[in-house]
């Protein structure tokens, strides 16, 4: 069986009246042997040109060109049938007059095409039958025709930046018709422009993508500078990772962010969490996981970024998915917190509502924050350390001038009671206590207070 696009054939001389090929060529070269086509004949109406020149993606593209070659050939059917899947196509444009079989969406298996004929139609040609009964074809092929109720049709190949996209088809299904030179021309003018079209569509949907690309990386960049601004407006580390969460969920819209800290071996425990109204609540949830360092642990502190979209397509263990149906999760975005090049946590994004696909832009502003928050800790860490020696100093400074000044005290009394009267009183001042003594041990097994400093009120 051969295909219905098959046009070899098997009596030479049908090949005179029943099917010709024209190779495309650019629309002022196209068919000049032909010296009976006229200079009109060969062009397109400019309200047609017009037409694809308005169009800015490429099913509309697609829409004018068989709506446009079926009004201009006055056929009964034009479809364009592409070629994009392995030995079989589908018709993706239909124009139609009414009466005759639908056949938009129809996928037509063609296995003889690409081998037998994509070189031809690469290179332009054109295609011509004008009975399918007297074409030499086989009855399969027949057969498959007569199911699209074609009797005669036309083809010409449509190229998309250089190759074939797909085959421009008019059919005429009430009757064999012997399609005339002009309208070979249009129909090949009508593809070539196709292919114009198609390509500045997508032009225009690539300029349109990488104005929306700009639009969502500015809007997301401001997004990371607004919560890192936030997130270091605080100098404690448990206002670090509640302002985190918190921004996390405003900016996804998620249902539930929180911080799970791995401090513990084999267990895990949220140490933050922002969640939204109607949701568990999971703060302070210990969660153990027994397989957590042996299978994952180094990934993470490398870098590993983990987004489930569904929590059930994801082909998890039973444990694992226990643990997110307790918290209602139906898809989780993860990703690690590293603080002194140690991993010390992961930030993670819940939706609980439905599963979700994570959006590469969301997923990098997450992975960017979780960088933040490690930074914004260890730094949080230096200046709670630098607080504490600060502390330190100044407390050490104090008590040094304590023992200077009260030793300077003590030396001005020459008399012992007066120097143990000084001594109590300035003890107490400074440790600020209610009662200081002291306790002579002159007598064996007995003991007097000898000097004491008391706050009234007491014994």
């Amino acid at each position: 069986m051969t295909s219905p696009f098959n046009f070899d054939n098997k009596d030479p001389d049908l090949d005179k009246i029943l099917y010709t090929d024209n190779k495309l060529s650019a629309p002022e070269n196209l068919n000049q042997n032909k010296s009976s086509w006229s200079t009109e004949q060969k062009k397109l109406p400019n309200q047609v040109i017009q037409n694809f020149h308005q169009a800015v993606s490429e099913e509309e593209v697609l829409t004018i060109s068989v709506e446009e070659a079926q009004k201009l050939l006055e056929c009964d059917r034009v479809v364009i049938y592409s070629l994009t899947e392995e030995s079989q196509g589908k018709v993706i444009a239909e124009a139609i007059i009414p009466g005759w079989t639908k056949i938009l969406g129809m996928i037509i298996a063609d296995p003889c095409l690409k081998a037998e004929y994509m070189d031809d139609y690469q290179n332009g040609q054109v295609k011509i039958l004008n009975n399918i009964y007297i074409s030499g074809m086989d009855e399969g092929d027949i057969e498959q025709l007569e199911a699209l109720e074609v009797k005669a049709h036309l083809v010409a190949p449509l190229l998309k930046q250089g190759e074939l996209f797909g085959l421009l088809v008019a059919h005429q299904c009430s009757q064999p018709r012997i399609w005339q030179s002009e309208e070979i021309a249009l129909l090949s003018q009508l593809a070539i422009y196709t292919g114009f079209s198609l390509n500045s569509a997508n032009l225009v949907a690539e300029s349109h993508q990488l104005k929306q690309q700009e639009l969502i990386d500015n809007q997301w960049t401001q997004f990371f500078t607004d919560a890192v601004r936030h997130i270091r407006q605080s100098l404690q580390q448990k206002d670090i990772m509640d302002v985190s969460v918190e921004e996390v969920r405003r900016v996804l819209g998620c249902d539930r962010v929180v911080i799970y800290s791995l401090n513990r071996d084999k267990y895990g425990t949220i140490i933050a969490e922002s969640v939204a109204p109607g949701w568990t609540k999971a703060l302070g949830i210990t969660i153990e996981d027994p397989c957590f360092e042996a299978k994952y642990l180094e990934q993470y502190q490398n870098g590993r970024v983990r987004a489930l979209d569904n929590i059930y397509a994801a082909d998890m263990m039973d444990c694992y998915l226990e643990q997110l149906e307790k918290l209602e999760v139906k898809a989780n975005l993860v990703t690690p917190i590293i603080n002194e090049e140690k991993l010390v946590g992961l930030l993670v994004a819940h939706q609980c509502d439905n599963p979700r696909t994570w959006q590469q832009h969301e997923i990098r502003w997450l992975t960017q924050i979780a960088t933040q928050v490690g930074f914004a800790l260890d730094n949080a860490k230096l200046l709670a350390e630098s607080a504490q020696i600060k502390q330190q100093q100044e407390t050490e400074a104090q008590w040094t001038q304590f023992f200077t000044d009260t030793v300077n005290y003590i030396r001005q009394s020459l008399q012992q009671k007066d120097i143990l009267d000084i001594t109590v009183k300035e003890v107490r001042r400074v440790l600020d206590c209610d009662r200081v003594v002291i306790y002579s041990l002159n007598r064996e097994n007995y003991g007097v207070v000898i000097a004491e400093s008391v706050t009234l009120g007491f014994i």
